[in-house]
């Protein structure tokens, strides 16, 4: 057993190989249910801040030129040349690693326990050079909400954060440049697709795969076939819709999707459109918790049209409503009358601000 006085001489990184070698030793069934929960709970805290120092350690190796001791370009190289580590696992450590390094608070809250790597990892993926100013001015805001918030609430709350401070969103060459799709061939043949698109691209291809899934669950309920699950119905439907759209032609297109949008900011689009690209502004009338401000998807999205004008106002793949309107629709869609497609999913009613 290590005495107090060893832990003081002992590298810390020898104490805790050693503390893990006994903790793995230990005879699990000797414990009763209840220290068998306190020794799980403890270990998860330990582990989400042994994470941290993990992350955190591999950034400033990374910074201060490690790889090269091995002739190697990123420590990803070097670590995984040295140990069995996944070179990916190692890339996604030194990227929080380094972005956390830009927030002095979040990064002490993180090594400290009190962020988690999710909430860290839901702050990164917020964070873009629109908000970056506002976000480490909010650092405190963000760590305050931890403990008040469950983790969906926590969403919400950094959700409506990036929304009153990045009214505009990302130009259109920031969206094309993170919409994404991979398709990669695994050894038995099969394909894995994986895509990563801006809420209007996004919404169009969930809403189509939807109703093509729902089509297709109808279809095994009048043949009478075992029913797939969900996933393989969405499968199926994304092949079916690639099928027929391989033969399609463009002059039969139709609106894919729902844009709600007041008459004020549609009419200040349009004037914006009209004028050359360096001078447009759809800044001004866009305002996320105003009425006359709205323009989002029919469940409650917020998209800019300025990073989604294909979509814009005479574009052929949305439908444009006013919030007046679409409230009317949707309303008659309840109880029976017609009415434009559903959305995909209704809004939470704490959503609603029409």
């Amino acid at each position: 057993m290590v005495t107090d006085g060893l832990l003081e001489q002992h590298n810390p990184l020898d104490v805790l190989e050693h503390a893990v070698a006994e903790l793995s030793s230990q005879f699990l069934p000797s414990l009763d249910r209840k220290d068998l929960g306190e020794r799980s709970l403890r270990l998860v805290n330990a582990r989400e801040r042994l994470n941290a120092v993990v992350a955190t350690s591999i950034a400033e190796a990374e910074r201060a030129g490690v790889p090269a001791l091995g002739k190697q370009r990123t420590m990803a190289q070097y670590l995984a040349s040295r140990s069995h580590c996944a070179p990916e696992i190692v890339r996604a450590d030194a990227r929080v690693g380094l972005w956390v390094s830009q927030f002095s608070q979040l990064e002490e809250a993180m090594l400290d326990g009190t962020l988690s790597r999710r909430h860290v990892d839901l702050l990164r993926g917020t964070d873009n050079i629109r908000v970056f100013a506002a976000m480490q001015r909010d650092q405190h805001l963000f760590i305050t909400w931890v403990s008040k918030l469950e983790w969906n609430g926590y969403k919400q709350a950094v959700t409506y954060w990036s929304m009153v401070n990045d009214q505009d969103g990302p130009a259109p060459e920031d969206h094309d440049a993170k919409n994404t799709c991979n398709i990669t061939q695994t050894p038995d043949g099969r394909v894995k697709i994986t895509a990563n698109l801006d809420p209007a691209s996004g919404a169009i291809v969930k809403h189509q795969i939807e109703l093509e899934a729902g089509r297709v669950f109808n279809d095994e309920q009048q043949d009478g076939l075992p029913s797939r699950t969900a996933t393989q119905r969405r499968a199926k439907a994304f092949s079916n819709l690639i099928s027929r759209g391989a033969g399609r032609s463009e002059t039969n297109a139709k609106p894919l999707i729902h844009v709600v949008m007041s008459l004020k900011v549609l009419q200040h689009a349009l004037a914006q459109m009209a004028k050359p690209l360096e001078d447009q502004d759809f800044t001004s009338t866009l305002r996320a918790n105003d009425v006359d401000g709205k323009c989002e998807l029919a469940d409650g999205t917020r998209i800019s049209l300025r990073s989604n004008q294909p979509f814009g106002p005479g574009g052929r793949n949305a439908h444009f409503v006013t919030p007046e309107r679409f409230r009317r629709e949707r309303s008659g869609r309840r109880k029976g009358g017609k009415g434009a497609s559903p959305p995909a999913r209704e809004r939470r009613p704490s959503q609603t601000i029409f």
